[in-house]
C-alpha cells in the first residue's frame, strides 16, 4: 500500500481527508508513493478505530459484556436461587438491576429475621444474612474495579499502537541506502537500530499529541538533552543514529562531501487530528 493511500484512509475514520494540511502533505509524490507493506497498513487500519468506530464496535460491547457482566450473573445466580430470587432473577436481564433485585431480597429476610423472636439461632441468622449482604456488596466493588482495569489496559494497548504507527510512519518516508530489500525490511532495520540507540541514550520516544518527542527514560516528565542542553528532536536523533549507521541514501552532490538524501516532506507528519480522535474513543469506553 501507498502512504498517500494509507493517511488517506487514516484520515476518512476522522472526516479530515479534505483538510488543507492532509492534501499539502500527499501533494508531494514522493511521499505519497513511499510504499508501506500491506500487512503492516492494514493491522494499523483495523486496529485503530475512530470514536464512532469505537462507540460502535461488536468485539468491544460483546468483550466487555462477557468480562463483566456474565461473571458477575454467574456469581449471583446461585445466590439469587438460595433467597427465593430466582423468578424475578429470569424476568429483569439487567444484571444491575439483578443486584437490587438480591439485596432486597436479602433485605426481606434480614427484617423478617429482627421481626422473629430474638433468640440466639434468629441473631445468628441475621448476623449470616448482613455478613452475605456485605459480600455481595463487596463483589460488586470488585467486579466495578475489575472493568476499569480491564479498559486501562485496552486504553495502554491502543496508545502504544498509536506511538508505534506515528514511529513506522517517520521511518518508512525516509529514503534508504539498501534498495535491494524491500521497505518493510528496512523499516524492521531502522527500528531495531533505533530503539538500540534509545537504549544505550536512556531515552524513549512519547507520544505527544500526535508529535514524536524525546525524553528520558529515569525522568519521563524531561525532555532529553543534548551537550548543549537543549532538547534533542525525534527527527534529528534518528536521522543521525540511521546515517551513522550508513542505512540512510547519501550523495556527494558534486562537492565531494556527502549529504543524507532526505525525502521532501515538510517536517514530521502531522497526526494531531487522528491521535486526538484515538485518545477520544478510548475515553469513551470508560465513561460507558
Amino acid at each position: 500500500m501507498k502512504l498517500g493511500d494509507f493517511l488517506n484512509t487514516m484520515a476518512a475514520k476522522i472526516g479530515a481527508q479534505n483538510e488543507q494540511q492532509l492534501i499539502s502533505l500527499l501533494s508531494n509524490s514522493q511521499l505519497a508513493n513511499v510504499d508501506i507493506d500491506d500487512n503492516l497498513a492494514n493491522r494499523m487500519n483495523t486496529g485503530l478505530m475512530s470514536l464512532d468506530g469505537a462507540k460502535s464496535s461488536t468485539d468491544v460491547k460483546k468483550h466487555f459484556d462477557a468480562m463483566v457482566l456474565n461473571a458477575i450473573d454467574a456469581k449471583l445466580l446461585p445466590l439469587a436461587q438460595a433467597y427465593g430470587a430466582s423468578a424475578d432473577f429470569d424476568t429483569e436481564k439487567s444484571t444491575y438491576k439483578r443486584i437490587d433485585i438480591l439485596a432486597k431480597k436479602i433485605e426481606e429476610q434480614i427484617a423478617a429475621a429482627k421481626g422473629a423472636s430474638a433468640d440466639v439461632t434468629k441473631d445468628a441468622e441475621v448476623k449470616r444474612l448482613n455478613g452475605e449482604l456485605q459480600k455481595l456488596q463487596q463483589q460488586l466493588t470488585s467486579f466495578t474495579t475489575d472493568k476499569e482495569n480491564e479498559i486501562a489496559t485496552l486504553k495502554s494497548s491502543h496508545a502504544k499502537q498509536m506511538l508505534d504507527t506515528l514511529i513506522d510512519i517517520d521511518l518508512s518516508g525516509k529514503a534508504y541506502a539498501n534498495k535491494a530489500v524491500d521497505a518493510a525490511t528496512n523499516l524492521t532495520i531502522a527500528k531495531a537500530v533505533l530503539n538500540a540507540k534509545l537504549a544505550e541514550r536512556g531515552a524513549l520516544v512519547v507520544n505527544d499529541g500526535g508529535k514524536l518527542k524525546l525524553k528520558n527514560s529515569n525522568a519521563p516528565e524531561l525532555d532529553l538533552l543534548d551537550e548543549g542542553n537543549k532538547p534533542v528532536s525525534f527527527a534529528s536523533f534518528a536521522d543521525k543514529i540511521l546515517a551513522d549507521a550508513k542505512l540512510l541514501e547519501v550523495s556527494n552532490g558534486g562537492s565531494g562531501q556527502q549529504t543524507i538524501i532526505q525525502q521532501q516532506q515538510p517536517g514530521q507528519a502531522d497526526m494531531s487530528s487522528f491521535n486526538d480522535a484515538v485518545s477520544s474513543a478510548m475515553s469513551a469506553l470508560g465513561s460507558n
